[in-house]
């Protein structure tokens, strides 16, 4: 699995994830954040977003899909 930083937007109201059982299937939280979430998961980001966005009708301005494993750096760790 891996690790990707899911942030929303100013003005995109962030949908709950962790109730959503569908998308449990692909991913798993590991921590929400003021703007977004921390996951692990087992699909690339590009399947990531676009799940989230058919999901919650959101568009890709909406929100961004960060690969964390590439931030090594990040003050996310």
């Amino acid at each position: 699995m891996t690790s990707y930083k899911i942030t929303f937007s100013k003005g995109v109201d962030i949908p709950d994830l962790a109730k959503n059982d569908k998308l449990k299937e692909d991913f798993r939280i590991q921590s929400q954040q003021e703007d977004g979430y921390l996951v692990s998961s087992k699909i690339n980001d590009v399947n990531l977003r676009q799940l989230i966005m058919d999901e919650y009708g959101l568009t890709k301005k909406d929100l961004l899909i960060a690969n964390m494993h590439f931030q090594p750096f990040s003050n996310l760790y």
